[in-house]
């Protein structure tokens, strides 16, 4: 038997409905069904959440910042609030000190709230650093993050690999180097753990750090019972110019290991 009709119901309807709108890309329609929703049930705050990231995906970011400090100020622990605030500094002001202390403040959150949460670590960190400008101070507080991540789920080689690629950031990339090789021991089938590899030796090649010729039979091993050759690597994709990172695998983030997190999905 259904349920009777009631507030609760009605709640979920309209979330769902606005959800349904998102899916379709009518963020328009979505954002009228989510003001009827905040208008209507003011006390809930996830209705507020949904709102702010929505006006985020829609390049609206005064209002989303107002919403967002409109949830803080009910909500002072609300880990998306915190994101989005973090996420304006940088892309919008290039406040990098500010920021900093916003990404502190939201690492502290979500280590009181959400502890053994590795994926919301690392969804965090790999949305904050790649706006970070790599500026120095903002990736060793993102790195943070991911090094939280590895710490709690070793087995997933995707962390690792963000792990190197913040490094990369750094400019330290014989440690970057050693990081990607500990992510193909990991997950042996990782395609974007030797692109990541080929393009950490190309930089060190270029620093004098390893030859050119010690590069490729580093990786020949590397791909060995991966990619089969270092002509099949290069068949894979373009390993991009020298010095940079595969930012994210073929098809996604870890291959089917992990998605963007909804808040940031359509920045």
């Amino acid at each position: 038997m259904l349920s009777k009709p009631g507030p609760q119901k009605e709640l979920e309807a309209l979330l769902g409905k606005a959800r349904c709108l998102e899916k379709k890309r009518r963020f328009r329609d979505a954002l009228e069904v989510l003001n009827q929703l905040v208008v209507t049930y003011d006390w809930f705050l996830p209705a507020l959440t949904e709102k702010a990231r929505l006006l985020m995906v829609l390049n609206d970011w005064d209002q989303a910042v107002e919403v967002a400090q409109r949830i803080l100020e009910q909500d002072a622990q609300s880990i998306e609030a915190l994101r989005l605030v973090a996420l304006h500094l940088l892309t919008r002001e290039s406040k990098y000190s500010a920021s900093v202390r916003a990404i502190h403040e939201l690492k502290g959150c979500i280590e009181r709230h959400e502890p053994k949460n590795a994926d919301l670590f690392f969804q965090t960190a790999r949305a904050l650093g790649r706006v970070g400008g790599r500026n120095p101070a903002v990736v060793a507080a993102t790195i943070q993050l991911v090094e939280r991540a590895r710490q709690l789920a070793p087995e997933m080689a995707v962390y690792a690999v963000e792990f190197a690629y913040q490094q990369s950031l750094q400019g330290e990339w014989a440690q970057a180097l050693q990081t990607y090789h500990t992510a193909t021991q990991v997950r042996r089938q990782c395609t974007w753990c030797v692109l990541s590899v080929f393009s950490a030796l190309s930089a060190l090649s270029v620093l004098s750090v390893l030859s050119v010729r010690s590069a490729l039979s580093a990786l020949i091993v590397l791909s060995s019972g991966s990619v089969g050759s270092v002509g099949s690597v290069l068949s894979v994709g373009s390993v991009g110019s020298v010095g940079s990172v595969p930012a994210e695998p073929p098809g996604g983030v870890g291959a089917g290991s992990a998605d963007l997190p909804c808040c940031y999905a359509g920045a």
